[in-house]
């Protein structure tokens, strides 16, 4: 629904510190539970999957077209944008 593993949402959670490296493993250890309670309810797996480095989930570059468009910000700025997207 998200768009984002289970595991990238717990690392981003101890990294914000809203997990101790204690709370992060036994979230962690959840992983294979969470993929099956998915695979249950019809989620798609392919974020579990090898193979999604470099998949650009959302509307990153689309907004930044858009203000590069609209004059918001230099054609620099933009280039630099969607370079952070390889």
């Amino acid at each position: 629904m998200f768009g984002v593993s289970h595991q990238s949402l717990c690392y981003c959670l101890r990294h914000l510190r809203l997990f101790t490296d204690e709370e992060l493993q036994d979230h962690l250890a959840e992983s294979m539970e969470i993929q099956q309670i998915a695979t249950e309810y019809g989620y798609d797996l392919s974020l579990y999957q090898p193979g999604n480095e470099g998949v650009v989930i959302g509307d990153f570059g689309e907004k930044a077209r858009l203000l590069f468009e609209q004059e918001r910000i230099s054609e620099g700025h933009y280039v630099e944008l969607l370079n952070l997207l390889k």
